[in-house]
């Protein structure tokens, strides 16, 4: 009957350094996608990058000109939510790119292993 050989330690340093230059490329992807989205037909619109980082936030002078502050803040605010659900969803799927399987551990903030999870 075979023995199984001990654990390499060293391996844990290659996959943390892998794991690191991972997480680097990730961030950079993540920094650079950009996500545009609208509501109100166009009279708002904004930028997010999948980071969920705002870019930038345009108000239509159509909007402006109508003079309703409530519809406006409506219009900003579904904006707003909707780019940071498609940024999160795009961060969702550029860490399983990169991470694969362990990048869904890491967002869902545990590991099967250890710890209070």
């Amino acid at each position: 009957m075979s023995q199984k050989p001990p654990f390499d330690l060293s391996m844990l340093g290659d996959l943390g350094s892998q794991m690191s230059e991972n997480m680097g490329k990730m961030e950079a992807k993540l920094s650079k996608e950009k996500i545009e989205v609208q509501t109100g037909g166009g009279l708002v619109k904004a930028v997010f990058t999948a980071n969920l980082k705002m870019k930038s936030l345009v108000l239509d002078d159509a909007l402006i000109k109508m003079d309703d502050k409530e519809m406006t803040e409506d219009l900003i605010v579904a904006a707003v939510n909707s780019g940071i659900d498609k940024a999160q969803a795009r961060a969702q799927e550029v860490t399983m790119e990169l991470l694969g399987p362990l990048g869904m551990m890491m967002q869902d903030g545990g590991f099967p292993f250890g710890g209070d999870k």
